[in-house]
């Protein structure tokens, strides 16, 4: 079982644009920015999947999903904030999977 999960856009024709808000000039940087402002409350989230994981609550399957879906919600909820919606096609392409 693979422990690495990612989230990002993993759509080919949307990438371009989010590498460009990403790593440009103009301070639209959304997964740096939502890992920056949300990374103790992302441990904190993945130590109480684990401890369900741990007290038998839920699979570890389950934990992870849970702990993709949380991240994914943090970065598209960083997009809005940071009004870089043009046609939602970028928002709709925000995903994580179990590399």
């Amino acid at each position: 079982m693979n422990d690495l999960l990612e989230v990002g856009i993993f759509d080919g024709e949307v990438i371009d644009y989010a590498v460009k808000l990403e790593f440009g000039n103009k301070g639209n940087d959304f997964l740096r920015t939502t890992y920056d402002t949300h990374q103790m409350q992302i441990g904190d989230y993945v130590a109480d999947q684990f401890d369900l994981v741990f007290q038998k609550k839920i699979a570890i399957a389950q934990a992870k999903k849970q702990i993709i879906a949380y991240v994914v919600n943090l970065v598209k909820q960083t997009i809005v904030a940071k009004d870089l919606i043009q046609t939602g096609r970028m928002l709709n392409s925000v995903r994580g999977r179990n590399a």
